[in-house]
């Protein structure tokens, strides 16, 4: 005959190996989500306008990137004449960065939109694609060193063109799923710690 205590100690044994592997499962997704994110990286940028009808005005934004292979910017920021660019903006065109055997080459962001007014062309371009043609191999660029274009419309038929230049800094601040994924990595790490100690 069977007494209440030991159906629990049974059951108890019997779920208690299984309540570790559960957590040790856990903690294996998401340390592996961890480490598969951990590529992405921030770069800020700062420049102003040098020439043109704006000469003068400050260019400001950051964006994001994940991997270390070309393709397009994960996010993407752009603060100029108290307006806000970004990936979802009408009008844009493309986003990417560019990575040769692993490293950061550079980025360009493309945007044209005919929404409001006036009509915007603005493009923003640093470092070197790695695709570019030998013959232009004068032009190369550090990934660091970008130019600024935008373009206005003042009438249907006159436009106001201004150039600048801006310098891009790799930024130590993660993105925020990263820091997310820390914090769930931290609390993965706890899961495995308790069942040791209770063992």
């Amino acid at each position: 005959m069977f007494h209440g205590h030991h159906i629990m100690n049974t059951t108890f044994a019997v779920l208690k190996p299984m309540a570790v592997a559960a957590h040790h499962a856990v903690a294996s997704l998401v340390l592996a989500s961890l480490a598969t994110s951990a590529s992405a990286a921030m770069f800020t940028f700062d420049g102003q306008v040098d020439a043109g009808e704006l000469s003068g005005s400050s260019v400001t934004g950051s964006f994001a990137v994940s991997g270390d292979a070309s393709g397009a910017l994960s996010d993407f920021k752009l603060t100029f004449l108290e307006r806000t660019y970004t990936l979802a903006s009408p009008g844009f065109i493309t986003g990417a960065a560019w990575f040769k055997d692993g490293a950061f080459t550079g980025f360009e962001y493309v945007l044209q939109s005919d929404q409001g007014s006036p009509d915007q062309f603005v493009a923003l371009t640093s470092g070197t694609p790695p695709d570019l043609d030998p013959a232009w191999s004068g032009f190369i660029t550090p990934w660091f060193q970008g130019t600024f274009t935008f373009v206005r419309g003042v009438t249907s038929d006159q436009f106001e063109t201004s150039w600048g230049s801006f310098v891009v800094n790799a930024s130590a601040v993660p993105e925020p799923n990263i820091l997310g994924l820390l914090l769930a990595g931290g609390v993965a790490a706890a899961c495995v710690a308790r069942p040791r100690r209770q063992a």
